[in-house]
């Protein structure tokens, strides 16, 4: 998704619907992605890395690096987030130590970081994987509800702080 372009999903009434963005080694986001309100964005590439701060999201040998402001917008914009990642999901220290997925008037969107794959925007599970901060004093704060899951076998998970204001 190119600076500038724009993909659209929100039906009658802007009700959300599902955008899945597949590429594994080829997926770049540094459009606008707009599923509607409640609606669903999912990624799927080799490895996810969330970088502290604002910036270009990118993408390199099977590596999509997002950024934290780019994940807010999308969760306070009322977006659901899949971030799926066939091995590992890393987030750096933050500098405000908070990815705050909240928007002013308590809603938001709920976020999955997921080991596994996607099969038409749903999220299955893999057999192993990493999920991974930097810094565990850091926060992932959302109001639809968080979904941390490194595989069904063999993951491993080393995180911080997580949470959900709506309870889901």
């Amino acid at each position: 998704v190119k600076d500038g372009s724009l993909i659209d999903a929100h039906g009658a009434g802007n009700h959300g619907g599902q955008i899945e963005l597949s590429g594994h080694a080829l997926t770049t986001i540094r459009g606008a992605v707009n599923p509607g309100s409640g609606g669903t964005l999912s990624i799927d590439p080799g490895t996810i890395i969330i970088a502290s701060g604002s910036g270009n999201n990118s993408s390199a040998g099977g590596t999509e690096t997002v950024t934290e402001d780019w994940v807010e917008n999308e969760l306070q914009g009322n977006f659901n987030l899949q971030l799926v990642a066939s091995t590992s999901i890393k987030m750096d220290k933050l500098a405000d130590n908070q990815l705050n997925g909240i928007a002013s008037g308590d809603y938001g969107g709920s976020l999955l970081l997921g080991i596994g794959s996607l099969n038409n925007g749903v999220y299955v599970e893999g057999s192993g994987g990493s999920i991974t901060f930097a810094d565990t004093s850091n926060t992932i704060a959302t109001y639809g509800g968080v979904k941390v899951d490194a595989g069904s076998t063999s993951g491993m998970v080393n995180i911080g702080n997580l949470s959900a204001a709506n309870g889901d």
